[in-house]
């Protein structure tokens, strides 16, 4: 059961990419033969079982238990022919260890994935993705059932700006998620901990978007690359600074926010100032709060107090 994660055929998602404004290229590689589970009443029999389990503190994290392919029990201890994989973590205080399925070992057998197509180029690893090129990030993932309570709030708060339009709201309850292998660096057991991913519903919001909007993303990356290297100057920076995924949220805001926004063409300055404005927000209060999934900060482990207050 174990041996399918070698040699696995891996179900691929191409990230949004739009002809003429040079996008980077970001890919999902989906891992099968593993049932990760929201309850254990969705075990599977004869596959490799993962119960999904929060970390307190950290509302996009999760640790993943092991259950038994044979029976619907936890694992109890680990396998030594799968040393690395499998780890001992206790929960609490209160409860006993339990084995757990550490995100390193994924991320780096993801690494040896691809290595032999890389002739004499080495992997680069940037939080879950491994790739060999700058522009193109690749991002091996656990698939989840959708989970309604995770984008609740985000579904039923009031957007100005009539966006995302209804239909992909509706869409977007039956997306599946997906746990990508990666930490939070501030948590002390990243090693072992998933980060929940809206992926899906990120890329169908991407793929609404008009060229006025897709041309301001671009033009917002371009000025996310002079600030970081700003607060990189100032021996500021923490974990990365601003990321392409900073700027993507800042756009999606600005736009649910806007009430009936005039998006053509000739008003890109307008939207990117608004964008701007939106951005200077989230810089002085040091929150950047997650699009969709609620209690989440993204300046959490990539900006620290004092560059965000810059």
């Amino acid at each position: 059961m174990i041996g399918k994660l070698n040699n696995l055929p891996i179900k691929t998602f191409e990230g949004s990419t739009t002809p003429g404004l040079h996008a980077d290229i970001d890919i999902l590689r989906v891992i099968p033969s593993v049932n990760v589970m929201r309850a254990e009443n969705t075990w599977k029999k004869g596959v490799l079982n993962c119960l999904m389990i929060g970390v307190k503190g950290f509302p996009q994290q999760f640790v993943l238990q092991v259950f038994r392919s044979d029976i619907q029990k936890p694992v109890k201890s680990e396998n030594a022919l799968f040393k690395g994989m499998f780890v001992h973590h206790k929960l609490d205080d209160n409860t006993q260890n339990c084995v757990v399925l550490a995100s390193d070992f994924v991320l780096k057998h993801a690494q040896h994935l691809i290595q032999p197509f890389l002739s004499d180029r080495s992997t680069m690893a940037s939080g879950p993705s491994a790739s060999f090129h700058k522009d193109i990030d690749i991002v091996h993932a656990l698939s989840v059932s959708g989970n309604k309570d995770n984008m609740k709030h985000w579904i039923q708060r009031t957007k100005k700006g009539h966006w995302p339009p209804r239909e992909l709201l509706k869409e977007a309850k039956y997306c599946t998620w997906f746990l990508v292998p990666v930490g939070h660096p501030s948590s002390g057991n990243d090693n072992i901990q998933w980060r929940l991913s809206a992926n899906l519903i990120e890329r169908k919001l991407m793929f609404s978007l008009n060229i006025t909007q897709l041309k301001c993303y671009v033009l917002l990356k371009i000025i996310k690359k002079w600030i970081s290297k700003k607060i990189e100057q100032q021996g500021e920076a923490s974990q990365g600074g601003l990321t392409s995924f900073h700027c993507k949220t800042v756009l999606f805001y600005t736009i649910e926010t806007t009430q009936d926004p005039p998006w053509q063409e000739c008003n890109l300055a307008e939207l990117l100032k608004l964008c701007l404005h939106t951005l200077q927000n989230f810089l002085k209060t040091g929150i950047c709060p997650h699009y969709i999934i609620d209690y989440v900060n993204l300046f959490d482990g990539k900006l620290n107090s004092n560059s965000v207050t810059q």
